[in-house]
């Protein structure tokens, strides 16, 4: 070997050992939990059915995974959001006894080697002054860098002492033309609706809708949500409201001048159901069936526009999820990737806006990676939609691209796994 190859392959070894120095904290920090806003590359932490059980009617505890980092107690705060109130609490542990008191619910943990750390294995115990209700009780434990849901733990209690369902759920993306609806059977036999549109001035299509439900064999109507007041996505909703008995509805604040609109106010206060305008935000659940979760991962989010307002819901089931986005922009898409990072990752998409160019953006695709993406839409529609741009990238981060214009009603089916309800402590 020549002096000047020697010398080459010196500053080669010298290049790569300076290299591994500087990228090394960077690796530890991931092999720790990696960067702070808690993605979706193995940060963060999901419970298991077999991490809650049940001590009595009124005490719950809950075994910790491995968090990473591992927080202090004192740094964390514990997010309960309670089913049977739809309240959501949050507060921080302080001083050494490390309990917090959300109205008639007492949280303490146990720090069982009693060193002022949120160890794997270590139990958070949850005790009421009543028997736990029915329903999805979602817990988070958030500290700096690691929040949202970042680090979920959850437990069902279902009516009528069950035990556990299995899963068996039915979602219709129903054949309205350029329009949003979606019907949603789930295991534990709740009926809800998001969205109930037709195309603009086409009220021929209002039977065409009905007509969907009554074969599909639908009775009651447990919730209706409406994504946002453009009338493609309410304009049915009236008539909807006047056939079945309908338990609850949801929208967003925004509301609209139209008389559909009105027509659709005056329709929900005939019915005297539950209503929500907006009342909820960004991170609640939807108190809307004891097996499958609903998120709500945008509400009013920008609110310069109907669009920008709209209710975006991550279902969550046994075995899959599914993501309604209405007619979110990509605007509204970054907040939803940055605030809900691993919320973003679903099964199935619900295009945003009927395919537009305005929505279905790359830096939301790479999160969400949908393997199926339906687009509402109607054959040869005015709007163009959907647009090349927006099915380019769709082509590009999903496995299986659904158009209503072309296969009519399409049905996802969610099934197989089981949904256990809280067990008796071991």
């Amino acid at each position: 070997m020549s002096k000047s190859t020697k010398k080459s392959a010196v500053a080669i070894v010298i290049m790569i050992l300076l290299l591994c120095i500087l990228i090394y904290p960077y690796l530890s920090d991931m092999e720790e939990g990696g960067a702070s806003g808690g993605g979706i590359s193995g940060n963060g932490f999901i419970s298991t059915a077999d991490q809650s059980h049940k001590i009595d009617d009124k005490t719950v505890e809950i075994t910790l995974g491995e968090l990473k980092p591992i927080p202090k107690v004192t740094d964390a705060t514990i997010v309960l959001y309670n089913p049977e109130n739809d309240v959501k609490y949050s507060e921080s542990f302080e001083g050494s006894e490390y309990k917090i008191t959300f109205e008639d619910i007492t949280v303490t943990f146990d720090d069982t080697n009693g060193d002022g750390l949120m160890d794997a294995e270590e139990k958070l115990v949850f005790e009421n002054d009543d028997a736990f209700g029915a329903g999805i009780w979602n817990i988070e434990v958030n500290y700096d860098g690691y929040s949202n849901g970042t680090n979920t733990y959850r437990f069902h209690i279902f009516e009528n002492n069950v035990e556990e369902y299995t899963e068996n759920v039915r979602i219709n993306f129903l054949d309205v033309g350029q329009a949003d609806s979606a019907l949603i059977f789930t295991s534990d036999n709740k009926t809800i609706m998001i969205d109930a549109g037709i195309p603009l001035n086409k009220t021929s299509y209002i039977p065409k809708l009905l007509d969907q439900l009554e074969k599909l064999g639908v009775e009651k109507i447990d919730a209706l949500i409406l994504t946002h007041p453009d009338y493609d996505h309410i304009a049915g909703a009236a008539a909807v409201l006047e056939k079945y008995e309908v338990g609850s509805f949801y929208t967003c604040k925004k509301d609209s001048p139209s008389a559909t609109y009105s027509k659709l106010v005056e329709a929900v206060n005939n019915e005297k159901c539950e209503t929500h305008y907006g009342d909820f935000s960004a991170g609640d659940y939807l108190n809307l069936s004891t097996t499958e979760s609903f998120r709500v991962l945008a509400v009013d989010a920008l609110n310069t526009d109907a669009n920008s307002a709209s209710v975006v819901i991550r279902m969550s089931c046994a075995s899959s999820s599914i993501m309604f986005t209405g007619d979110a922009p990509s605007e509204v898409e970054q907040i939803i990737i940055k605030d809900f990072t691993r919320d973003a990752d679903v099964d199935v998409l619900k295009v945003g806006h009927h395919g537009s160019r305005t929505a279905s953006s790359e830096e939301f695709l790479k999160i969400a990676t949908p393997e199926i993406s339906v687009i509402s839409c109607g054959a040869g529609n005015s709007y163009g939609h959907p647009h090349a741009e927006a099915l380019e990238r769709l082509e590009k981060y999903s496995t299986e691209i659904i158009r209503i214009d072309e296969v009519g009603k399409y049905t996802y089916v969610s099934e197989g796994g089981t949904i256990a309800g809280l067990s008796a402590a071991s």
